[in-house]
């Protein structure tokens, strides 16, 4: 099988929609090594190519994975994503034991919440190619009693009112409040 980032066709975005996904949703998340700097293997299916050794810690390595030396941009980037989302739901004891609540996927959105007696998670993923409005009412019966969420990737507070303006092909993770 494909690496996740070569599946998507190495569009970031879609890889962030992903592993946000695996990271939020019930079970026990398995994540092939690599996958944090988006390791790839872009035209080939050569065995290989899907197990090469991961960059750093060898002697002559240019690159390294571990302390980000040498990595572009875009693969420090996806590694502080991935590493916000464990650390996170390492603590998150609604993301182990918690109830899912899901909505029907529309208009290339989906919604799902993580939830429990104490905690609600609002996990928002946008297919879309452009931004989108999510109107909230539609989820009224999770959200009520909430007033704003902390984005557990920004770190920033988002208001529930209204409408949530949804970046192009995006996720949100929203421990509500």
């Amino acid at each position: 099988m494909s690496r996740i980032f070569t599946q998507l066709g190495d569009y970031y975005d879609l890889f962030r929609i992903a592993l946000a996904y695996v990271l939020t949703m019930r079970g026990v998340p398995q994540i092939y090594y690599g996958t944090e700097i988006l390791m790839s293997h872009p035209g080939t299916e050569a065995h290989g190519a899907l197990r090469m050794d991961f960059p750093g810690g060898w002697p002559g390595d240019e690159r390294n994975g571990f302390s980000g030396d040498g990595l572009t941009a875009r693969e420090r980037e996806a590694r502080d994503f991935v590493r916000t989302l464990l650390h996170w739901r390492r603590d998150a004891r609604v993301i182990h034991a918690g109830e899912l609540t899901h909505f029907v996927p529309e208009d290339g959105t989906y919604v799902y919440f993580r939830h429990d007696d104490r905690d609600s998670v609002m996990v928002v993923l946008n297919k879309n190619e452009e931004a989108f409005p999510l109107e909230l009412s539609r989820f009224r019966e999770r959200l009520e009693g909430y007033r704003e969420a902390h984005d557990v990737i920004t770190g920033e507070t988002q208001a529930l009112s209204g409408t949530l303006n949804l970046p192009p092909r995006s996720v949100l993770v929203l421990e509500l409040r």
